[in-house]
């Protein structure tokens, strides 16, 4: 035995008995893969006895789909003495039991005391068995098993990628299920339980493997019609979904009719982009439950305020920062065991000359596709950098601050240099900054964005993995790198407490960042039952409305002076906009359904499409209206509304004086109403229809 193995084998006899007490197993191969010593606990896991594999090629004991992966590690390291790399490795046992492992391969071929390729297993199966049962349960519908709209997202992007490839349509439906609602309040929730597992089931008989069903919401299901060659393709389908329901469901002793419609939009004809082709859906369905009950809706391209507004944003968005209108708010993130503040995250928004404050919902998909957030984002870098060093000299600077950014920023050449040479500008260190990245973003090119990611922690600087649970979640990424913030999604919380699934996935999201010590952040806390339940559960921080919705920098200072922040049960502009009321107003028991439009804007005349609104209450000097469309509020911007009530067809015009935002891209405002004859007509003519 020549002296350096010698060495080598008293330094590995010195430490023999540390390496059997540890869960990992450690092993030793030479450059061409025999194995030279591996750790005794190996028998444990695989059975296998250490010296039944001492001598042999390590490739005789790693499974045929690893081996390839294998390799290429081991080739990526051969030359490079103290290189150390990290993957995940599929490993069957002699008794045929399967196990995943996370390798470290390390080069210690110059080190006298190993001598060669030292291995590190680290045992993950059970880690990878919580990560598919996560992942399940928050991607399927409970009732069903169908996917839920969190895998339809997801198969729809791999759908419009594939189509941009290979020059080939396919259709998104929306399917309507009218009157279950009404079933499941009379008959109970369990007979309209049963009722959707019998729908279920007559659709999936219908459909073969190229349509992709899933659970949308209680009402709605999803298809997804691949490969099809035009609008004729679906108009046959359409109609033979709609044949299919002709047939009533019995269950129980009920025999059930139901009704459905159908809303149809094709990639990529009416868009190629997952957020449009869905929403066009949603509005051809619309439109085919405005025609009655049974009826299928392609999407049409007429210019509704929607498109209209997204025209005029499109336009105009290149010209934001050099006119000023781009703001910063903030929303504070709070410890919730002490409401002490202990992040804030900088949200941007757009101060529209016409449109008024605009979200970024609205905006940020548009500057990523014309790359425009790239400006963006130094822009608001520079904002940030520069508020922080005005709270940092007047001694407010006790928090961090999260940015979010886009997978396009990540992809700018200099970008780590880019951000440091503009911290550094401002006379401040690194470490106050998190920057928020969303799940998606690790699925493309992931040795990049962990370069990045590993530069950026470096330097001091943390990194938040945004909206997690609701994108391509998996645990194998949390092995793969360091993060030190994980953001759960608002969508479990808003659900805990009417449905199980949620609560679980929070819980065991919790457990898994304690675990794992990753701080958890719950996202879209607005009442109290939600905060004393994350309390209970031992929730590190969270933020919503309850304690501060995203507010300019000068309020946050204001709030950044008292350092704590007490949740609020009643937000200030839910009591202010709901007792705007100079009249008595009559509400209604079912919302009235009415076509809004914007007939006139900054004193100009225009001529647009419809969008659906749903008026709350009326009264002599305005109504109460919801809308999922963000409308300026000024009198530069007249609005109509078309309606039918009391077998007359009706139409009032108005200027909007409040909004509210209630949700995603969903909002609440009053209109007060322009006084003309016809305007004085059809309000008498409401009211003493309902006296």
């Amino acid at each position: 035995m020549s002296d350096d193995n010698l060495y080598a084998k008293n330094s590995i006899d010195y430490i023999q008995p540390l390496l059997n007490d540890s869960s990992d197993v450690f092993e030793i191969i030479d450059l061409n893969g025999t194995i030279r010593y591996i750790s005794q606990t190996v028998e444990r896991i695989t059975g296998y006895h250490p010296n039944e594999m001492i001598g042999k090629n390590i490739l005789d004991f790693i499974h045929e789909n690893s081996a390839n992966q294998f390799i290429s590690m081991l080739k990526q390291i051969l030359h490079e003495p103290g290189k150390r790399i990290k993957d995940v490795i599929h490993i069957v046992t002699m008794h045929g039991v399967h196990y995943d492992f996370v390798l470290t391969m390390t080069n210690h071929i110059n080190n006298k005391s190993i001598n060669g390729i030292l291995l590190n297993w680290c045992d993950i199966t059970k880690l990878v068995e919580m990560e598919r049962n996560l992942e399940y349960i928050s991607t399927h519908d409970e009732l069903t098993n169908l996917p839920n709209r969190i895998l339809l997202n997801k198969k729809l992007y791999h759908e419009i990628e594939k189509a941009k490839q290979n020059d080939i349509l396919f259709a998104l439906i929306m399917l309507d299920i009218d009157g279950l609602k009404y079933i499941s309040d009379i008959l109970g929730e369990q007979i309209s339980n049963r009722l959707i597992l019998q729908f279920h089931e007559r659709l999936k008989m219908f459909f073969d493997k190229n349509v992709f069903i899933s659970r949308y919401s209680d009402e709605r299901f999803a298809l997804l019609v691949s490969y099809i060659t035009g609008l004729d393709d679906c108009e046959k389908l359409a109609k033979d979904i709609i044949n299919l329901y002709e047939k009533p469901f019995m269950v129980d002793k009920y025999e059930l009719d139901i009704y459905v419609n159908l809303g149809i939009s094709i990639c990529p004809n009416d868009a190629n982009d997952l957020d449009r082709l869905k929403r066009h859906a949603d509005y051809a369905l619309t439109r085919s439950k405005e025609e009655g009950k049974n009826r299928y809706q392609f999407y049409a391209r007429d210019m509704d305020i929607q498109h209209y507004k997204h025209f005029s944003l499109r336009n105009d968005l290149r010209k934001s920062i050099e006119r000023n209108e781009l703001i910063v708010y903030y929303q504070p993130m709070v410890n919730l065991e002490t409401n002490q503040i202990i992040a804030v995250e900088a949200l941007l928004r757009w101060e529209h000359p016409i449109w008024g404050m605009v979200s970024p919902l609205e905006f940020i998909s548009i500057a990523e596709e014309t790359g425009y957030i790239i400006d963006i984002g130094k822009w608001m870098l520079h904002e940030v950098c520069k508020d922080y060093k005005r709270w940092m000299d007047t001694g407010l600077a006790e928090v961090l601050v999260s940015i979010n950014f886009s997978s396009i920023q990540l992809y700018e050449k200099g970008f780590v240099e880019n951000i440091l040479k503009t911290i550094e500008g401002y006379d401040i260190t690194p470490n106050f900054l998190i920057m928020e990245i969303v799940e998606s973003i690790l699925i493309h090119n992931f040795n990049h964005v962990m370069n990045i990611i590993n530069e950026l922690r470096a330097k001091g600087i943390m990194i938040a993995l945004d909206d997690f649970g609701t994108g391509f979640s998996s645990l194998q990424y949390l092995n793969r790198f360091t993060v030190d913030i994980i953001k759960l999604d608002k969508i479990f919380l808003k659900n805990f407490s009417s449905n199980e699934t949620s609560a679980i996935i929070i819980k065991c999201v919790n457990n898994l960042c304690s675990d794992l010590s990753i701080k958890l952040l719950v996202e879209g806390i607005e009442t109290f039952e939600q905060l004393n339940y994350l309390k209970k559960l031992g929730c590190h921080s969270g933020q919503g409305f309850l304690f501060s919705k995203p507010i300019p920098k000068e309020k946050l200072e204001y709030k950044l002076e008292h350092h704590k922040l007490m949740p609020e049960s009643l937000p200030e502009e839910f009591i202010t906009n709901t007792e705007r009321r100079k009249y008595k107003r009559i509400s209604f028991h079912e919302f009235i359904e009415a076509n809004l439009t914007i007939i006139k804007m900054n004193d100009k005349r225009i001529n647009i499409g419809d969008t659906i609104s749903y008026i709350k209450n009326i009264g002599p000097g305005g109504l109460y209206f919801i809308a999922d469309i963000g409308l300026p509020i000024n009198d530069k911007i007249m609005l109509a509304f078309s309606f039918r009530f009391m077998d007359c067809d009706l139409k009032l015009y108005g200027y909007p004086i409040w909004k509210k935002e209630i949700g995603e891209n969903k909002y609440e405002y009053g209109l007060e109403f322009k006084i003309n004859v016809q305007n004085r007509k059809i309000l008498n003519h409401i009211m003493n229809q309902i006296n």
